[in-house]
């Protein structure tokens, strides 16, 4: 037999992928999140023209174009000032329900590496939806029954197995030990070391498991995946029934030896990129024993064009319960002019015309190939990034997520079993559970940080049923719709995406909407979100002395003004938004006070994004000081911060060489 054939003339070829920059003018990061920073979205609390002309009178030098007239949402454009202060501005309008910023977005997660584009099998089988599940695993194995796999290049050198420790099976009667650390099996030279010397096998396991988003080459369906090598076919692409058995044998004494192991070699999936025309009873038992041991075995199709209900083609045409037949389809769905396919023995269609994957490095790394080879990896690699979201699946269900949730295409209609193509989105969407939300609290100034420092935020961890972290979640934070409006910036919500720990966490609303209930909802496309109330937060004013310079006094020595150096200094954190007035009471009278009292003052009180505030102030004969702040809605916060007491110094400021005490040095 040898393997399904790839398009040579178009191999070999290394694609240098130009990075595409934002056209999107001068941006800024604000929350931790890239936007434009001469664009703010802004809603009106009316659609009254008069309303709109107040707005405008407040930033002349502003242009407003009218995004939505029924919800009077309008895109506010001005360049040449701090994007913090006018986007204040507009927020703290009497008639503006609420600012925000321009944020700029990008294709659900398509990951970063350079080559991504070339990758047209991706986006059609949904794999970028998919990715907003899950991204892959570590669990289970995936063995690569072909020319071997090149574990040392960098885009899979991640992904390949590696044995947790030594361990020995007995193929075709001979013990054989392999070493910790290796990754596979040599079915040809009954060695653990199935590195590739054809290509055609490192090819296949870069569209199953390529590392993702790691800014090298390409992608695989799973960017996370545990790849064994399970080398079988020679140098020239051919190989032997025989050894093909070996190298299956291979895998399921492998995942025996480890089961119950703390570190278990889980394998549950075999892709098989190669086949031949012989019926052979012992390649089908083994096939068989394979399914006795929950392992998918996904099969090529074949190149010949032809029918394989009539002329079948093997393994794929095996009527055994865990095979999974696969046809090659080009970029406009239609079957490939080379792909065999069987209404009966050819379960589905996948990508299998230009296909861009890895191959050896000494090769040149990547190359483009053709062949239902090329589809095979698409469909195995689906099924393992399925069993990443679905763990609980057995093989039986795991295949029927995959044939059950096929697009329809019009070319492999009575030509497939399913009359479908290959879409792991709508797969994973079938079997993954509903995203609970199992624990919201409200950070601490000091830990709830988004981005910049912020003071105060709300947090939601989300996870799967079995308690692990759920990536690619929208959490959306919502409060009552009574006081300020329930949208962020100077009101009552705030998003986020989760980060690879899945916790989601908002960046500190602004205003007194930190305060109160919220309903808190995390949500994965085309799953049920799951609500989770949050109730009585508070955000809390703390007031940390922070030294002094002792250079800056304004007081009855004269000095009416501050010299720019600044004197004792007090953070605050935990601020609900930036105050209107900052007082500082000592506890023997004095008392400083922003804006300026005319007679005694806050020298510099600067406020931050949210949150904190630093104020440098007069020195006064004090050890302890009371900050109370007020909003724009006239509520405060009030805090004592205390001072170490004042230390007697003395300092050698050096010699001069010039007075001398004494009698006179001639």
């Amino acid at each position: 037999m040898n393997i399904s054939r790839c398009a040579r003339s178009c191999a070999f070829f290394i694609f240098f992928a130009l990075f595409a920059r934002f056209s999107f003018g001068q941006t800024i990061v604000y929350n931790g999140h890239t936007a434009r920073a001469d664009e703010a979205l802004v809603r009106l609390k009316s659609t009254d023209a008069a309303a709109l002309a107040r707005v405008k009178a407040a930033l002349p030098s502003a242009t407003f174009a009218n995004l939505s007239p029924l919800l009077a949402i309008h895109l506010v454009r001005i360049a040449g000032l701090n994007f913090q202060v006018w986007l204040d501005a507009l927020a703290k309008h009497p008639d503006v329900l609420y600012a925000e910023p321009n944020y700029i977005v990008q294709a659900v997660n398509s990951p970063n590496d350079p080559n991504y584009s070339l990758l047209w099998g991706m986006p059609q089988i949904g794999a970028p939806s998919a990715w907003n599940v899950t991204t892959g695993g570590t669990s289970a194995v995936i063995g690569v029954v072909d020319t071997g796999i090149d574990y040392r290049h960098p885009d899979l050198a991640a992904n390949v197995w590696s044995a947790p420790a030594e361990f020995t099976v007995t193929i075709a009667g001979s013990q054989i030990t392999c070493s910790a650390g290796s990754h596979g099996f040599n079915a040809i030279t009954n060695m653990c070391d199935p590195a590739d010397d054809n290509d055609h096998g490192t090819h296949v396991s870069g569209t199953i498991g390529a590392v993702g988003n790691n800014n090298v080459g390409v992608a695989g369906v799973n960017w996370t995946a545990r790849t064994m090598g399970l080398k079988f076919l020679e140098s020239s692409g051919f190989g032997t029934y025989a050894n093909a058995i070996n190298a299956i044998e291979f895998a399921i004494q492998t995942k025996t030896i480890f089961a119950g192991t703390a570190t278990p070699v889980n394998v549950r999936i075999l892709s098989n990129s190669w086949g031949g025309t012989a019926y052979s009873a012992s390649l089908l038992d083994e096939i068989n024993k394979a399914n006795s041991n929950d392992m998918l075995f996904v099969a090529a199709a074949g190149n010949s064009s032809t029918n394989n209900d009539n002329s079948p083609f093997y393994p794929a045409s095996y009527s055994v319960p865990n095979v999974i037949a696969v046809a090659a389809t080009d970029s406009t769905d239609t079957l490939a002019s080379f792909s065999d396919y069987g209404a009966s023995s050819v379960h589905l269609g996948a990508p299998g015309v230009n296909i861009y994957s890895t191959i050896r490095v000494v090769d040149g790394s990547y190359a483009t190939y053709d062949g239902t080879s090329m589809a095979t990896p698409h469909v195995s690699g689906a099924a393992l990034l399925t069993l990443s979201a679905c763990p609980s699946l057995n093989t039986a269900a795991l295949k029927s997520a995959l044939l059950n949730n096929v697009d329809p295409v019009p070319s492999l209609s009575g030509k497939t079993l399913t009359g479908g193509r290959l879409d792991v989105y709508k797969a994973i969407q079938s079997c993954a559970p509903a995203v609970p939300v199992i624990a919201v609290y409200a950070g601490s100034p000091q830990s709830a940080n988004v981005g910049t420092s912020f003071a105060s935020a709300l947090q939601a961890k989300v996870t799967d049923a079995s308690g692990n972290p759920v990536s690619g979640v929208t959490v959306t934070f919502t409060a009552p719709a009574s006081g300020a409006s329930a949208t962020f910036n100077g009101s009552n919500s705030a998003t986020a995406i989760t980060t690879a720990s899945g916790v989601a966490t908002s960046p500190a609303p602004t205003a007194n909407s930190i305060a109160g209930s919220y309903t808190v909802t995390a949500s994965v496309p085309g799953l049920t979100p799951a609500n989770f109330s949050l109730t009585n937060i508070s955000s809390t004013l703390k007031a940390s002395y922070l030294g002094a310079t002792g250079e800056d006094h304004v007081g009855p020595d004269g000095q009416l003004t501050p010299n720019g150096v600044p004197d004792w200094h007090i953070q605050l954190q935990g601020l609900r938004g930036t105050p209107t007035k900052v007082q500082i009471t000592s506890n023997t009278g004095g008392v400083w006070q922003s804006p300026y009292n005319g007679v005694n003052w806050v020298i510099y009180p600067q406020y931050g994004l949210f949150g904190t505030g630093d104020l440098w102030y007069e020195p006064w004969p004090s050890a302890t000081f009371h900050v109370k702040v007020w909003y724009s809605d006239l509520s405060t916060d009030e805090v004592d911060a205390t001072t170490p007491t004042s230390t007697f110094k003395a300092f050698y400021l050096g010699v001069t060489g010039e007075d001398y005490v004494g009698p006179k040095d001639n």
